[in-house]
């Protein structure tokens, strides 16, 4: 799965002025705007760039467009203090399968993932596309380059640089591989003829034409309600019930339970929604006295 996750054949190329080697397998220091734009967005045709947005298909967050307050910060600074990025950017963190340090003047990266600065990255693509000025040769990103071939460090390596970065714990567990598991599970399937999106991130689309979208909300709740038998956990403020149990969730022989669990779930809220409104705020509780009255019963 690791291999899959970085089957990407971008490669990035990196001065050797701005970069210290720690060890063999991490690099750290800066990358230029340019050096980024002609790794994850070369120019195609007619001198414009076309931004290969699978370099962060294993990022926390997907790009968040630039309404929000942090992006439109960075626009502003790659606008009006582009000499200064390097000073107010947290920068990017990318892991790869190989360094090759052949070339006396540059690095070569290859694949190229970028776990942690998807904003940053985006926000550099659209000012240097709108802004033909913009001095992407001057511009410094700070960086992390890590290599490794191990899929428990590449797991550790994206969810830790983001957990310092304010990112919900949904977000943080939207990485894992049980996730993206799950994600094909209910995307294969068909029950009662109605068919299934798993949402596993926040900024995913969902203009899929499906009877349920599920996020990752309604799996731990539906967890919480029938695995830990805790349904009353789970009507209220949901994230401190979160950070509490989380550990306990996600276990990947329990795959089909979190998926049947979890079916049931949306099922007793469509029933509820077409037909019996008041009883919303028990439908925890319903789907706990339903998954115990199942498990007798088998």
């Amino acid at each position: 799965m690791y291999q899959k996750v970085n089957s990407n054949e971008y490669e990035l190329n990196v001065s050797k002025n701005n970069i210290k080697e720690i060890g063999d397998d991490y690099l750290i220091g800066y990358i230029t705007a340019k050096e980024l734009l002609d790794c994850i967005a070369p120019i195609i045709a007619e001198e414009k760039r076309t931004l290969y947005t699978d370099v962060f298909k294993n990022n926390i967050r997907l790009y968040l467009g630039n309404e929000t307050s942090v992006n439109r910060g960075i626009e502003k600074t790659l606008k009006e203090e582009s000499h200064k990025f390097h000073y107010y950017n947290n920068g990017l963190t990318i892991t790869t399968l190989s360094i090759n340090k052949d070339n006396s003047k540059n690095y070569s990266i290859k694949p190229v993932n970028i776990v942690n600065g998807c904003q940053t990255a985006n926000s550099i693509y659209n000012v240097a596309s709108s802004t033909p000025s913009l001095p992407i040769e001057d511009i410094k990103i700070p960086v992390r380059i890590i290599q490794t071939e191990s899929e428990e460090d590449y797991n550790n390596i994206t969810i830790r640089t983001n957990n310092q970065n304010g990112v919900d714990i949904q977000d943080l567990i939207s990485i894992t591989e049980i996730q993206k598991e799950l994600e094909n599970k209910f995307g294969s399937l068909t029950l009662f003829n109605k068919q299934f999106l798993y949402k596993r991130q926040k900024t995913q689309e969902d203009s899929f034409d499906v009877d349920f979208i599920v996020q990752i909300d309604d799996i731990l709740r539906a967890s919480f309600s029938t695995i830990m038998l805790i349904p009353n956990k789970v009507s209220g403020y949901f994230d401190k019930t979160t950070a509490k149990y989380i550990e306990y969730i996600f276990d990947e022989t329990l795959i089909d339970i979190y998926v049947r669990s979890t079916i049931l779930l949306k099922f007793i809220e469509e029933k509820i929604e077409d037909d019996n409104l008041e009883f919303a705020r028990l439908k925890y509780h319903i789907l706990y006295l339903m998954y115990k009255f199942l498990n007798k019963i088998k």
